[in-house]
C-alpha cells in the first residue's frame, strides 16, 4: 500500500523501502558458479523481477524463480554489490544507504599505508536497495535446467591451492593419498621470450607446502631431540652452578668468621692494654698528687722512676709558724758544723768524689783519660749523691721531715771549692 505519493525527483517512497521509478531503473546481476569456475553478468530492466532482492542483507539466500523460467529451482546467495557511484557494500552496517564509517587498517573497503592508521570512509550498507548498480550472487543450488555460459561449461583453474590441507579439502582426499599428484598444473605453450629465443612447451606445477614427508618427520624428530638435550644440559649446568655457588658461599662464610674472631681478639687485647695504661696513669697521678700535698718533700725529677706504694697515703699535718722557725735554726747550725769539718783543697790537688784525697806526688792524668765525674764540679757530684735519696719519696710521719733536706743543700754548697 502506498503511504505517500510525494515525488522526490525521480523516486517515490513506499512501505518497505526506497524504490526508483520503474521506467528508469536497471540493475546488473553478477552470477558466479564455484564448481565450474564460470561467471556471467545479466542485466535486468524489470523492477518487478528485482523486488525479490529488496530489503535482503548480505549472506541471505533468495529463490530465483521470479527471474524467469530458466532460473526455476535455482537458489542464489547475496555476496555484495556496488551502488551507482561505485561505493561497495560492507557487511555489518545495517542500513540501505551510504554512510561514513571510521575504518582501521586491515578492514574491508580500506587499505592503510601506515601501521595503526584509521580513516573515515564512505561505504554502502549491507541491505539491498533499488539504487544499486551491480548485485553479486552465488549459485547455492542448481535448478532443473542449464544456464547457457554458466553451468554448461567448465573452466580449469589457472592457479590453485598450494597447501596440502587445502588440496585435501578441495579434492576430498584422505591421509593415505598422495597430495602431490593433485597439485594444480599449468601448461606453458611454446613461445618466444624477450630476446627472441624460442621457449619449448612445458608444464609448471606448484610446490606443495606443509607436506609431511619422511625427511620432514625425521627433521622434526631431530629438532625435538636436540631441544631435549639442550634442556637437560642446561638443567645439569644450573645444578652444578648452584652447588659451586653454595660451596663458595660456605668458604667465604668460614673465612669471614675467622677474620671476625681474630679482629675481636685483637680489639679485646687493645682494650685491655688501654685499660691497664689508664689505671697506671691514674695511679701515677694519685701518687704525684699525694707527694705534692705532703709539704717538705719535692716532686720527683723528670725521667725518675716512681715506685707506687699501694695502700692509703698518710699526709702529715702542716707545721705551725713557731715550729718552722725552730726547724730553720736547727738546719743552719747543722750546716755550719758540716762546713767547719770540710777543708779547702790545695792548689793542683785532685778531688775524688766518694774516696780518699789524691797524693801530692801523683801526676795528673791526661785529659782524655779523665773520668766524667772528675771534670765536673764537686757540687754536681754531691748533688748526684743526694739525688738517690729523693728518688724514692716516702710520706714522712712528722712535719720535721723538711729539716734533713735543707741541711743537705748548705753542706753541698760549702763543700764546693773554687776552681
Amino acid at each position: 500500500a502506498v503511504v505517500s505519493t510525494q515525488s522526490t525527483g525521480r523516486h517515490f517512497f513506499f512501505i518497505g523501502g526506497f524504490f526508483p521509478s520503474p521506467a528508469s531503473h536497471t540493475m546488473k546481476l553478477n552470477i558466479a558458479n564455484p564448481p565450474t569456475g564460470a561467471q556471467k553478468l545479466i542485466e535486468i530492466d524489470d523492477e518487478r523481477k528485482l523486488r525479490i532482492f529488496y530489503d535482503k542483507r548480505i549472506a541471505n539466500e533468495v529463490n530465483a524463480d521470479a527471474l524467469g523460467d530458466e532460473f526455476k529451482g535455482y537458489i542464489f546467495k547475496i555476496s555484495g554489490g556496488y551502488d551507482k557511484d561505485g561505493f561497495p557494500m560492507k557487511q555489518g552496517i545495517f542500513t540501505p544507504t551510504r554512510v561514513r564509517v571510521l575504518l582501521r587498517n586491515g578492514a574491508k573497503c580500506f587499505h592503510g599505508l601506515r601501521e595503526g592508521e584509521r580513516r573515515r570512509k564512505s561505504v554502502r550498507g549491507a541491505i539491498v536497495a533499488p539504487d544499486l548498480s551491480v548485485l553479486n550472487l552465488v549459485i547455492v543450488k542448481k535448478g532443473d535446467g542449464e544456464l547457457p555460459g554458466l553451468t554448461d561449461r567448465i573452466l580449469p583453474r589457472r592457479l590453485g591451492p598450494k597447501r596440502a590441507s587445502k588440496l585435501r579439502k578441495l579434492f576430498n582426499l584422505s591421509k593415505e593419498d598422495d597430495v602431490q599428484k593433485y597439485a594444480i598444473r599449468r601448461v606453458v605453450p611454446e613461445h618466444e621470450n624477450k630476446d627472441g629465443k624460442k621457449v619449448k612447451k612445458r608444464v609448471r606445477v606448484a610446490k606443495v607446502q606443509r607436506l609431511l614427508t619422511p625427511i620432514k618427520l625425521q627433521r622434526i624428530r631431530r629438532r625435538k631431540k636436540l631441544e631435549r638435550e639442550r634442556k637437560e644440559k642446561s638443567r645439569e649446568e644450573a645444578k652444578s652452578y648452584k652447588a659451586l655457588v653454595q660451596k663458595r658461599l660456605s668458604v667465604a662464610t668460614q673465612r669471614h668468621n675467622r677474620e671476625l674472631t681474630v679482629k675481636r681478639a685483637s680489639s679485646k687485647r687493645v682494650s685491655e692494654k688501654k685499660d691497664s695504661q689508664k689505671k697506671d696513669v691514674e695511679e701515677v697521678k694519685k701518687a704525684a698528687k699525694g707527694a705534692k700535698d705532703v709539704k717538705g718533700e719535692k716532686a720527683p725529677a723528670k725521667g725518675a722512676q716512681v715506685k707506687v706504694v699501694k695502700g692509703p697515703v698518710k699526709i702529715a699535718k702542716p707545721a705551725s709558724k713557731g715550729e718552722k722557725k725552730s726547724d730553720d735554726k736547727k738546719a743552719d747550725k747543722a750546716g755550719a758544723k758540716a762546713g767547719a769539718k770540710v777543708k779547702a783543697p790545695e792548689k793542683g790537688a785532685q778531688i775524688k768524689v766518694g774516696g780518699a784525697p789524691a797524693k801530692k806526688g801523683e801526676k795528673a792524668a791526661a785529659k782524655g783519660d779523665k773520668p766524667k765525674s772528675e771534670g765536673k764540679a764537686p757540687a754536681k757530684a754531691a748533688a748526684k749523691e743526694a739525688k738517690p735519696a729523693s728518688d724514692k719519696p716516702k710520706a714522712p710521719a712528722k712535719s720535721s721531715a723538711k729539716a734533713p733536706a735543707k741541711e743537705a743543700k748548705p753542706a753541698a754548697k760549702k763543700a764546693a771549692p773554687k776552681k
